[in-house]
């Protein structure tokens, strides 16, 4: 057998790589044999060109699987091994159980389901929650997001539905944000009567809440009580939000030490379809108001806000606090 063509150079290499479809089809390559032994140049080439590809397969460094995204068993676990300044995202995943958070983080994403107790409890600085959806329970005095001296506080395109007492509760905290958030049902389902909060900024007797601004969020459905409520806050301000099917709207008062709200601006927003609340307190005209200004809340001012469908009379209720509306909107008094 001629060993000296130039095809010839390729048969121990390539036949070498290929042994088990070389025994399976040795008749195949006797012909093979003959066209490399009579100096096939053609042949040749086509080989050199397969022993190129098969060196660069050869020499291709092994690409080893990316790590598990999502290595924690809990969200718990997740939110506490995120370091201070990080963010978690967790868009796309479905947990069961609240969570507290103790660090400055962002949290992104992400459903919690609830079947007892708060959904997310915050005490630190710089938390921020960016579209988490927050699913609860009927449990006694649940919340959906509780925050205690929270400053720098941010929830933004979040979804907060079906607690008992609170949606969104803001507790002695400074310098918070709450916007472009949904809070439904709150408060709903329950037997008789219970004061149930769509977003409420308030405290536990101790510093007053400071500077917090709640815009563009829809409140639907707190039947037993207040959508948008201040307990002695200063300079809050609640700006073209959309409130309905609420007993009130928005009610500014003051806190259970008695200190008042103070420099209060509830402007542009849109107060529709009352709720009738399920209990005795329900008299007409004292419930159902749109936008309420309890007697001592100092400051309290507002414009462009549009009220819908509330009983006569009753779309805003200053109380001789001095508060001052301008440019209301009033339709469909019933």
């Amino acid at each position: 057998m001629n060993t000296t063509g130039p095809a010839n150079r390729h048969k121990h290499s390539v036949g070498g790589r290929f042994t088990t479809i070389a025994d399976a089809h040795s008749h195949d390559l006797a012909a093979l044999e003959a066209a490399i032994a009579a100096g096939d140049g053609i042949l040749a080439g086509r080989l050199d060109a397969l022993a190129g590809r098969l060196d660069a397969l050869e020499a291709a460094p092994v690409t080893p699987p990316p790590p598990d995204p999502w290595p924690w068993a809990t969200l718990q676990a997740a939110i506490d091994a995120t370091p201070p300044g990080g963010v978690l995202d967790a868009t796309g995943r479905e947990f069961s159980g609240g969570v507290t958070i103790r660090q400055p983080i962002t949290l992104r994403g992400g459903t919690l389901r609830v079947p007892s107790g708060d959904g997310i409890r915050i005490i630190s600085a710089g938390v921020t929650l960016d579209g988490v959806a927050l699913f609860g329970n009927a449990g006694t005095e649940a919340m959906g997001i509780w925050a205690l001296s929270a400053p720098g506080l941010v929830i933004r395109g979040c979804h907060v539905a079906d607690w008992r007492y609170a949606g969104i509760m803001i507790l002695e905290t400074t310098g918070a944000l709450v916007e472009d958030t949904r809070v439904a049902q709150i408060g709903v389902g329950v037997g008789g009567a219970t004061n149930a909060y769509g977003i409420a900024v308030s405290n536990l007797g101790g510093a007053q809440s400071r500077d917090v601004l709640v815009r563009r969020c829809t409140i639907d459905g707190v039947p037993n009580w207040h959508g948008l409520d201040s307990h002695g806050g200063i300079g809050v301000r609640f700006i073209a939000n959309v409130v309905a099917h609420c007993n009130r709207a928005i009610f500014i008062t003051s806190d259970g030490a008695g200190r008042p709200s103070e420099n209060v601006e509830v402007s542009r927003n849109r107060c529709g379809t009352p709720t009738p609340r399920a209990d005795v307190l329900n008299t007409r005209p004292w419930n159902e108001v749109g936008i309420t200004v309890v007697t001592g809340s100092l400051g309290v001012h507002g414009e462009l806000n549009e009220l819908d469908g509330w009983p006569a009379g009753n779309a805003i209720d200053v109380q001789g606090s001095g508060a001052t509306f301008t440019g209301t909107i009033v339709t469909n008094p019933t």
